[in-house]
């Protein structure tokens, strides 16, 4: 690309060389030109780029092929093990939620409806980020799978407080509603920018009534659920409650390194490429030349471990609300299989 550079600062110096005109008068044929002529050189330059992309992407596509081969001989026994535990636990969400709406009056310790439809729907959202990081895995991108572990665990937190306090059905119901504090400030921050980001600002009439529903909110539950964790207040004694409070409710605070080392690479923190886990299996002498734009076979151990104990803990603690025989004897089979992923993942590296 710098070939345009060089072209142009070559044009500039024949002009002062072959003109009896002055610096000034240069200037400003130049400037007049310069937005003409690039605009002329960027299309022309876009059309053949255009015209050399099929042969361009089949080589690329060609090198990640080979690469994601590679990569499945070294990792497959370990995400095939993770899978196995997503498939599990997906179809037990399934058994359970059906079975919990055809059979609800005939249980013995029946969870209320508004609990369960809480708790069934973060299991199933965190069932979904679980095969996100799983895809992320396969191709080659542990950092991104670590970053996505981030969300996993959040979801894990959540349904293991929900499953552990004694007044659900109030606190899920306050979870519930809490979304509709966040939607009135999501609508207000759109409006807000609305004329900048070219996005169609909400009427005031639905402004009005956002707000009508969320003051009546706010009136019946408190002015703390517009907070983000403002839901739990109740239990937590606390009017504006952080996820840590919430970790340290459930036991799970031994989780925040892990939690804080995910964040980095979802913020915009500097941070030394050599510190990716692609990279951790960089030799020495080299890694201070690597930055890595792309997918690597390394790294994969602690983002797959730590989604498959995510994920047991949001499975188990939300199919334990009801501890029938199934329950617990799949419970043990999920925290058998996440010891094996676990050991399956380390014994690669």
């Amino acid at each position: 690309m710098n070939n345009l550079d060089k072209f142009f600062q070559e044009a500039v110096d024949r002009a002062f060389k072959e003109t009896d005109l002055n610096f000034q008068e240069i200037e400003d044929i130049i400037k007049k030109s310069f937005k003409s002529a690039t605009a002329k050189t960027a299309k022309s330059v876009f059309k053949q780029l255009k015209k050399d992309a099929p042969k361009m992407l089949k080589e690329r596509r060609t090198a990640i092929e080979a690469f994601e081969n590679r990569h499945k001989s070294r990792w497959e026994n370990a995400l095939n093990l993770l899978e196995t535990q997503i498939v599990i636990s997906e179809e037990l969400s399934q058994e359970f939620h059906n079975g919990f709406h055809e059979n609800n009056q005939e249980m013995e310790t029946p969870l209320d409806h508004i609990t369960f439809e809480a708790l069934h729907n973060l299991h199933t959202r965190g069932l979904l980020i679980g095969r996100e990081i799983l895809c992320l895995l396969k191709a080659g991108y542990a950092d991104g799978a670590l970053a996505r572990w981030r969300s996993l665990h959040e979801i894990a937190v959540i349904i293991s407080f929900l499953c552990n306090i004694e007044n659900k059905e109030e606190i899920s119901t306050r979870y519930i509603l809490s979304r509709e504090a966040q939607t009135l400030k999501a609508m207000e921050n759109l409006n807000k920018h609305a004329n900048k980001a070219r996005l169609e600002p909400f009427t005031e009439e639905e402004m009005a009534e956002a707000r009508d529903h969320c003051n009546n909110i706010k009136n019946q539950y408190g002015e703390e659920l517009v907070n983000d964790y403002g839901w739990a207040s109740p239990v937590l004694k606390n009017k504006n409650p952080k996820l840590i409070d919430l970790e340290k409710y459930t036991e799970l605070d031994h989780w925040r390194p892990r939690f804080k080392w995910a964040s980095n690479y979802i913020h915009g923190s500097f941070k030394p490429h050599n510190s990716l886990l692609g990279l951790c299996e960089a030799e020495e002498e080299t890694e201070g030349n690597l930055y890595l734009i792309g997918p690597s076979n390394s790294g994969l151990t602690d983002p797959g471990h730590m989604t498959s104990i995510s994920l047991l803990i949001s499975t188990t603690n939300f199919l334990l609300t009801i501890p029938t025989v199934d329950h617990i004897v799949f419970s043990r089979i999920l925290s058998i299989l996440e010891k094996q992923i676990g050991t399956a993942f380390s014994s690669v590296g």
